[in-house]
């Protein structure tokens, strides 16, 4: 006949409902994390000539998690690329002025502004928290494994 003697298991099974306890709590904590990793790294790429593109950049919860939004309407535009063109220098000054608001029709224009190529900001922003990502989950996880 064999025995076995086990020793700790109530201390193993408090240790696992712990884990169980807490990991609702460390997931929502670790995709903020990632989500606040995200927007700076965003932040970082995003062209600088008003700032207002960076400035837009905000970090919004949702039911389950995070979202990462650019507020910006021409964000689409600098990401994904459009006609080279110019615009009025008065454009930028309305820009300036009031961000959000839409830009007036100038008659006489003082000189205008060559807007030659994007600038992407988002997608490479994603690679390097994609990178990243596992050194934020190890984090998380030992948090969530180690005994209180």
């Amino acid at each position: 006949m064999i025995t076995i003697t086990m020793k700790g298991f109530k201390e193993t099974e408090r240790w696992i409902n712990e884990i169980r306890t807490r990991m609702p709590t460390l997931s929502i904590e670790m995709a903020q994390e990632v989500a606040n990793s995200l927007s700076k790294s965003m932040k970082l790429r995003a062209p600088r000539a008003t700032g207002t593109l960076a400035n837009s950049i905000n970090v919004v919860p949702i039911t389950k998690g995070f979202a990462v939004t650019v507020d910006a309407p021409y964000g689409v535009a600098q990401e994904y690329g459009f006609t080279p063109h110019v615009i009025p220098i008065e454009f930028i000054f309305q820009h300036l002025a009031s961000p959000g608001a839409r830009g007036q029709w100038v008659d006489n224009p003082i000189r205008f502004v060559w807007v030659s190529k994007s600038t992407p900001f988002v997608m490479p922003a994603l690679d390097a928290t994609a990178q990243n990502f596992p050194n934020i989950a190890r984090r998380f996880l030992d948090r969530m494994v180690a005994k209180k």
